[in-house]
């Protein structure tokens, strides 16, 4: 299966998954010697699981269960990766209690427990987490400040973690896995689209200024772009670059298309492959708090003269209800890009960027 057949694919599970309940937990089988749990009950709650949230020194993360599908609300309730999130419940409610250690608050940062802020302790930079676990009612079901991990010198054993709960002086030493990511972009799926540079047939682009350039393939065996409209300086190198923008597309951040405003300076890049689908990139780059952002919109439409080509080899999309290897048509692809991506406007790598970022002379008249 291609890699793009797997980005649709996973475009179209993230919008329409609708799992009645939220997880399916198998237990693994008891030993004789039982360790005390830290969440008594929580595996039984697991289904009442609607928020959580992740608060860090700088940042603070929520998840949201919206009609039955998990979002970002801290990144303007983008989809959330699912089997993250379950990841996240199932472990906590496996936490096993080994040991009661220190509590003592002078020691609590040498464990990576002392929490967001204690008034007195000097603390400026503290590596804790605050993980909480809410249902739809706002109860509170588990909290627990995440501190650091221990290694353990025996190779089969599962990893230990240093822990204390917020209500709670002692820090205590548990067993089992807890990977807790505090950032927007550890919830969500980075790469975000794939079109491999030999479907693209041509390049428009359309500056602020009124100025533009269009480069052309005219067949897919084809490797060099010929500049067909308009001026630059730049190198034939970079024209030919502009078609591999799509290839393996990652993201930084992400807005919602309406609480995001395109100064007036933004750049239009227009796509089209050989068998009709238009991709419409609106581009700028942004200075926030002294640093340079590059952020782009995605949408796509179809071009009717060239949908009647029947060669789909790497159209990229399958068959919703299918799991072979037949392949969507062009207006198919078309409407899920725009139901996955359109809504949104991503912040993309600077280096993604310059390669749209061609130098264009003025059109002669």
């Amino acid at each position: 299966m291609k890699r793009q057949q797997l980005l649709v694919l996973s475009a179209i599970t993230i919008v329409a998954i609708v799992a009645a309940g939220l997880f399916t937990h198998s237990r693994a089988p008891q030993t004789k010697i039982e360790k005390e749990t830290l969440f008594p009950g929580l595996a039984d709650k697991i289904n009442d699981v609607v928020r959580i949230e992740i608060v860090s020194q700088d940042h603070t993360v929520i998840l949201q269960k919206q009609d039955k599908r998990w979002v970002i609300e801290s990144a303007d309730n983008y989809p959330a990766q699912f089997d993250k999130i379950k990841d996240t419940v199932i472990s906590l409610s496996e936490l096993k209690i080994l040991a009661t250690k220190t509590d003592n608050p002078e020691l609590y940062p040498e464990l990576g427990v002392e929490g967001l802020s204690i008034e007195g302790s000097g603390i400026k930079n503290s590596g804790s987490r605050l993980l909480i676990l809410k249902d739809e009612s706002g109860i509170t079901l588990a909290s627990l400040i995440v501190g650091k991990p221990r290694k353990s010198n025996a190779g089969k054993s599962r990893p230990n973690l240093y822990v204390r709960k917020p209500d709670t002086k002692n820090a205590l030493l548990v067993e089992g896995y807890l990977q807790i990511k505090s950032h927007n972009t550890d919830w969500y799926e980075r790469y975000v689209i794939h079109i491999p540079v030999a479907r693209i047939q041509d390049v428009n682009i359309v500056k602020s200024n009124g100025s533009h350039l269009k480069i052309y393939k005219p067949s897919e065996g084809e490797t060099e772009f010929r500049l067909v409209e308009g001026e630059t300086a730049s190198p034939s190198v970079l024209l030919n670059k502009l078609a591999t923008f799509f290839e393996d597309m990652r993201v930084d951040g992400v807005h919602k298309t309406d609480s995001f405003e395109f100064p007036d300076d933004a750049t239009l890049t227009t796509f089209t492959t050989f068998n009709g689908l238009v991709i419409t990139v609106k581009s700028v780059l942004i200075e926030e708090h002294g640093e340079e952002k590059a952020f782009a919109h995605f949408s796509f439409s179809t071009d009717t003269s060239k949908s009647a080509s029947t060669d789909q080899s790497d159209s990229g999309a399958e068959q919703i209800t299918s799991s072979d290897s037949e392949t969507l048509d062009v207006e198919e692809e078309s409407r899920l890009w725009n139901e996955f991506l359109s809504n949104w406007v991503y912040e993309i790598p600077g280096f993604k960027f310059e390669t749209l970022d061609i130098h264009v002379g003025q059109t002669q008249e």
